[in-house]
């Protein structure tokens, strides 16, 4: 007999003499080694070695079970379609046995009234989770802009504020480790509340926390490239994203004392050049030789837009990453700079005046004047690439502005290739590599240029006539840059040469044709005949 039967053995009152094998009784107690050995009906329980009367199980069928319930084969009792693995559910074939309402018949709502609640008790826990682990920290700005800044005046702050939410699961304590900044960090600064790893702060349920960062800009700065930095702060919060939390600020600046023209000081695309020099020929296009080095040069000019002479006490490269000035320098004649007088005489731009604070007498920019042409910044690139984290700083005698910080910008280049170029006979035609020998007198022909520059683009095309045969009147026709045409109007020996120039101002070499036309044949000859 299955297991399955097993389960539902009614126990019958069993006496049993105190010998063993007893026989006697009802049919009830039968001794039985296998359910073989009991009556009709009864099955044996092979551990107390009797028979005993089998009962029906609760159900056999799922029609056995009331609406919303199936039959379970394992245990035989009807178990709610929501309860149990899945996978142990009814398929197609056993629902078949339930019942089926007839047409017209309304489906029982148990099931479904079921299925509604748990549904609605999910959606309850889910909420709820969510709404736990939403957020425990608030920062309030995340980020500021300061707009316009006027060097040299009262730094502007701006005040972000921490809040510790008073929420389930975000704990009763938050702990803010440290922060940490990147970006243009020589012009902000913390007036209060910065976050050390030496003292974290510790924010109880409910509390807040300030952090007071301000702008005080001494580089000049415009919307296109503003000022930025970016400050970092580590928590502890619970919520994933919250445990880095991240503060944008930018600004702009300006400067009504004291400038520097040009503005951005910046040198464009300037080509890598390792090679000695002794004059501007030895070097690329756009660079002068500069104590046996090619460099590119930007003269610079220095205007005081004061009431008061100005003098510049120090100009110096300063570098915000390792080795960024290494390009770059400052030419080594500076009138301007830190020159006493008298007994020293002052350009003629200057003005020799004292400084009360330092009690001697300066050689300065007079007010509502410039330097111009006293300042040459050079720039030599060594590799390609942008050179973007140096910057000159003027250390003036203003009372309200110490010092002005401007970037400056260059990029380095490969050594520029020179354009290559081809002449054939036809457009995109093979070129041509021997003279050429079937034209005649009185006949018009064309040549085409095929040119190209491997890093930049052709600037001009140069056509010459550079061999003509003795009485020749022939010139060149050019009905396009790429085309180059001519009438052979004597026999004799032509040559055509043509060069292209590139946008670096680097020449090709010459491509040339040359043309033997035969005397005693015209083309007015050819065709008469």
């Amino acid at each position: 007999m299955s297991s399955f039967w097993r389960r539902f053995i009614v126990p019958a009152v069993v006496v049993v003499s105190a010998g063993c094998n007893a026989a006697g009784g009802d049919d009830n107690s039968d001794v039985c080694q296998t359910s073989d050995d009991c009556p009709a009906g009864q099955t044996c329980l092979v551990e107390e070695g009797v028979c005993q009367e089998e009962s029906e199980p609760p159900c056999r069928t799922h029609a056995d079970c009331e609406p919303g319930y199936f039959c379970d084969d394992a245990s035989g009792e009807c178990q709610p379609f929501s309860d149990g693995d899945p996978d142990e559910s009814p398929g197609d074939a056993d629902l078949d046995e339930t019942e089926v309402p007839a047409d017209g018949d309304e489906e029982p709502e148990a099931a479904d009234s079921d299925d509604e609640d748990l549904t609605a008790e999910g959606d309850e826990e889910t909420e709820t989770e969510e709404t736990a682990a939403t957020e425990c920290l608030t920062v309030e700005p995340r980020e500021h802009d300061f707009g316009n800044v006027e060097i040299g005046a009262e730094p502007p702050c701006v005040t972000f504020t921490f809040t510790h939410v008073d929420a389930e699961g975000c704990g009763e304590t938050l702990t803010f480790s440290q922060m940490t900044a990147s970006g243009d960090t020589d012009q902000f600064y913390v007036e209060s509340g910065d976050i050390l790893p030496a003292t974290p702060v510790r924010l109880a349920s409910g509390g807040a926390h300030d952090l007071v960062v301000c702008f005080r800009p001494d580089t000049l700065a415009d919307f296109i490239d503003p000022l930025r930095v970016i400050y970092r702060v580590a928590t502890d919060s619970p919520v994933e994203i919250e445990r880095l939390l991240e503060l944008h600020l930018s600004g702009t600046s300006t400067n009504s004392q004291l400038s520097v023209f040009p503005w951005p000081i910046d040198f464009g695309v300037v080509e890598t050049h390792g090679l000695a020099c002794e004059t501007a020929n030895d070097c690329p296009f756009g660079q002068n030789c500069y104590n046996g080095a090619c460099a590119a040069e930007i003269v610079l000019s220095v205007y005081n837009w004061t009431e008061e002479p100005l003098g510049i006490i120090e100009l110096s490269l300063i570098e915000t990453s390792a080795g960024a000035c290494e390009a770059f320098s400052i030419d080594d004649w500076m009138p301007l700079v830190n020159v006493r007088c008298p007994p020293d005489e002052c350009h003629d731009s200057l003005v020799c005046a004292p400084v009360e604070e330092w009690d001697v007498n300066l050689c300065q920019i007079q007010p509502g004047h410039a330097t111009p042409g006293l300042v040459t910044l050079r720039f030599a690139p060594t590799i390609p690439g942008f050179y973007t984290d140096c910057r000159l700083r003027l250390h003036s005698t203003s009372p309200g502005l110490s010092y002005l910080t401007c970037d400056i910008l260059g990029r380095g280049r490969s050594p520029n290739a020179c354009p290559t170029v081809r002449l054939s006979r036809t457009q995109g035609g093979p070129p041509i590599t021997t003279p050429v020998t079937d034209l005649i007198t009185g006949q018009h022909a064309c040549f085409y240029a095929s040119a190209g520059d491997a890093d930049g683009s052709i600037a001009s095309y140069d056509w010459k006539l550079t061999v003509l045969p003795p009485g020749s009147l022939a010139s060149l026709d050019q009905p396009e840059p790429t085309v180059g045409c001519l009438t052979f109007d004597v026999c004799g020996a032509y040559e055509i040469q043509l060069k292209v120039q590139d946008d670096d101002q680097c020449w090709s070499d010459p491509a040339i044709v040359s043309v033997d036309i035969p005397c005693g044949r015209s083309n007015a000859e050819r065709e008469r005949r």
